[in-house]
């Protein structure tokens, strides 16, 4: 039975913030925890939310018992599926109502998958909550099942409803955070990303680092975009962007631009000679990655990219006016880098290094050219390197 004096009091934790609320997952497993400690007989509470994000726009998790905290990311393909589409979620998101399942052949929405999965795990009854933004918008849900006997009963359903406005708030604040941090990251980077949400927002904010610089582009862009139709082009583009970011991922740098058909990356290092090599070899393995992924796929096997390292220090910061900055990186290091890859086409080369790259790693090779540059005073020693794959 439920214990209506404490149902005030859960009221009120979550209007002040469910504190100590550290993360979303704790504040699942606190709710879930309360309402049984008020006597309604949860067996599952579930929270979905939806974001704004190119690959990841929702997630949902879970509290059970018998696991605990269970976290299922939603990928735009299944957002799109119809597996999504044959569960409650989407009308209740359209029609922001409550929905409530007690598995006895009376309920209303008789289509759903939720139909037979929810009864064939032992829940005898569910209830759905749209959670509302302040805006009318509704961006998750709350998914609550029980295995009593008979489903939950209308108090239980009530105590929903009390706790339905404040969770809807809370779960604003958590999705409104979320959006800001990805959304920022997706476009900026991770690094960069944290670092604006650190604070460093002034013309002029940043520092001074030393690092490897890479900058790649595709081969025979010009004359592509020239002949080719352009959603050829996007295509092509996408590929080589898709395969040189994921190895950047994976190899711990930061993409800090896209310019036309280039991209400009960074490996972050301090001044031991370890650490450079660390990094060196990092760039390296990222180049090597991204062309493998892109000769062994039949679709992309045609797209070639060249490539530049360079190492050494450069501001990483805010440049702009008072109304629009860029987080970006400047500086004689970051010039030459742009340079040597010009120059790569020009030597007919893959790959291009600086002698301070060269010497910051094993186990490449090339041989040493003197260049003029643009900008730069005298000539500049560039190493044509030995394929790298």
């Amino acid at each position: 039975m439920v214990d209506t004096a404490k149902v005030a009091e859960f009221r009120e934790w979550l209007v002040n913030g469910a504190q100590p609320a550290e993360s979303v997952h704790t504040l699942v497993s606190d709710c879930a925890r309360r309402l049984i400690d008020l006597g309604v007989q949860i067996d599952a509470f579930v929270v979905n939310g939806f974001f704004i994000h190119p690959r990841l726009p929702g997630i949902r998790i879970s509290w059970t018992p018998e696991r605990g905290i269970v976290q299922r990311d939603f990928h735009r393909n299944y957002i799109h599926s119809q597996e999504f589409n044959a569960t409650p979620l989407p009308l209740m998101v359209k029609d922001k109502r409550t929905l409530v399942y007690r598995f006895d052949g009376t309920d209303e929405d008789t289509t759903s998958t939720y139909k037979t999965v929810f009864p064939e795990m032992g829940y005898t009854g569910l209830v759905l909550l749209p959670l509302l933004n302040s805006d009318g918008t509704v961006t998750g849900c709350l998914e609550l099942a029980t295995r009593r006997s008979g489903g939950f009963t209308e108090t239980d359903i009530d105590v929903f409803r009390v706790a339905q406005g404040p969770f809807a708030r809370l779960n604003e604040y958590y999705t409104e955070r979320f959006n800001k941090r990805i959304t920022l990251a997706t476009y900026l980077g991770r690094r960069t990303s944290r670092k604006i949400l650190d604070g460093k927002i002034a013309l002029g904010d940043g520092d001074r680092i030393s690092a490897v610089i890479l900058f790649a582009d595709l081969c025979g862009f010009v004359s592509l975009s020239d002949t080719a139709a352009s959603e050829h082009v996007l295509r092509v583009l996408n590929q080589f962007f898709a395969a040189i970011g994921d190895a950047v991922e994976e190899h711990d740098g930061e993409i800090l631009k896209f310019i036309g058909d280039a991209v400009l990356v960074l490996f972050e290092t301090d001044a031991s000679q370890q650490s450079q090599r660390d990094a060196a070899e990092r760039a390296l393995a990222c180049v090597q990655q991204a062309r493998l992924r892109l000769a062994t796929d039949p679709q992309s096997a045609d797209v070639i990219f060249r490539a530049a390292f360079h190492l050494g220090e450069v501001f990483f910061g805010n440049v702009g006016t008072g109304e629009r900055l860029d987080f970006t990186v400047i500086g004689p290091a970051v010039n030459l880098a742009a340079r040597m890859l010009e120059g790569a086409s020009r030597l007919g080369a893959n790959d291009v290094c600086s002698r301070a790259f060269m010497e910051s790693t094993e186990g490449v090779s090339g041989k040493s050219v003197n260049c003029t540059f643009k900008g730069v005073d005298g000539e500049t020693e560039v190493f044509v390197l030995d394929r790298l794959a």
